[in-house]
């Protein structure tokens, strides 16, 4: 497994308000399965903090995590989970718009009208955060921060979901082995942090996760046992 890091950062907007509203962003591609990309913001004060992911094409349906720096151990402690963005849906559960809560188009093998088309919203959501440093991980479908199931750090890695519990991988959860993955081009995306937010450099710290999933696997079943 590889991890990423990026620090490109575009400043989008600003919200007059009672508070200074900012959007960043940050842009990528989804290239291998195992990927997990890093992205770095500080919550400059408590309160709402939106985001989301907007995948460019069909091929990425993404998986996130948010952490925050925990000043005395100098590490990003596990905050939750960021799973798909709800969208709307009529009372016969189909998306009738093609876009999710934050106004996104769908992708990921939407079709409207069609209950049996995948049309996953992209990964997202709005949360109440306390002020500090923050770390928003972007994977590929089951790919799960091992923090996530075991409780921990970002440093403890990450892990598939399926061979962690069902012992293999799961092509049809596979970005590699999806219908929708572009027959094998990279998967472009971008990434909206949005609140009173602001960039952060890059830490002089880079984590390079290059344990394959299947021994950050046993680190995770060694701990499940323990």
């Amino acid at each position: 497994m590889k991890t990423k890091m990026f620090a490109s950062i575009a400043l989008l907007g600003l919200s007059i308000g009672t508070a200074q509203a900012v959007t960043l962003n940050y842009t990528d591609t989804h290239t291998f399965d195992g990927e997990v990309d890093f992205f770095y913001f500080d919550n400059n004060s408590s309160g709402n903090v939106s985001l989301w992911v907007d995948t460019l094409q069909d091929g990425f349906d993404s998986n996130g995590a948010l952490f925050k720096l925990n000043a005395a151990s100098g590490k990003y402690d596990f905050v939750r989970d960021v799973g798909n963005a709800d969208d709307e849906r009529d009372t016969n559960g189909l998306n009738q718009t093609g876009k999710n809560i934050f106004d996104v188009a769908i992708k990921n093998g939407y079709i409207k009208g069609d209950s049996e088309a995948l049309g996953v919203s992209d990964t997202g959501g709005s949360y109440n955060l306390d002020a500090g440093s923050y770390l928003f991980t972007v994977a590929g479908f089951d790919f799960t921060p091992n923090a996530s199931i075991y409780g921990g750090t970002v440093e403890d890695g990450f892990v598939d979901f399926n061979v962690e519990f069902f012992g293999g991988t799961n092509p049809d959860r596979q970005w590699s082995t999806w219908a929708f993955n572009t027959a094998g081009a990279p998967s472009p995306y971008e990434v909206y942090i949005e609140g009173d937010v602001s960039a952060v450099p890059v830490p002089a710290a880079v984590w390079l996760f290059a344990t394959a999933i299947a021994g950050l696997g046993a680190v995770g079943r060694s701990r499940k046992q323990g």
